[in-house]
């Protein structure tokens, strides 16, 4: 049984415009910080990782990666599209229940 609000288990921030185009990198959400206890790292997502869609919806910062993955539930399996070293990848990660803070 899960319940309450779905969440990666990851931390992202946005990428300054200037970084983006000087490393010439999609827009995006950038992967800060992976928990060990999720499913994103069981599938591969690293630190420094670019998520650019989630469930085929475009993500194009922080906030855009938010509004997409509150449409689903905690529990449920949707499909990230990643950018990692200069190419796309995509896999299929279980959103977990978002642990609040203390």
């Amino acid at each position: 049984y899960v319940s309450g609000r779905p969440a990666l288990g990851i931390s992202a921030e946005e990428l300054p415009a200037e970084a983006r185009v000087y490393f010439s990198l999609p827009k995006g959400a950038y992967v800060t910080y992976v928990s060990p206890e999720s499913d994103a790292a069981a599938q591969g997502l690293r630190k420094g990782d670019i998520i650019t869609a989630l469930g085929g919806e475009a993500v194009t910062g922080v906030d855009s990666l938010r509004a997409a993955k509150n449409q689903y539930n905690a529990g449920d399996t949707v499909t990230l599209t990643i950018y990692r070293s200069g190419a796309p990848l995509t896999m299929d990660v279980k959103l977990m229940e978002q642990v609040e803070d203390q």
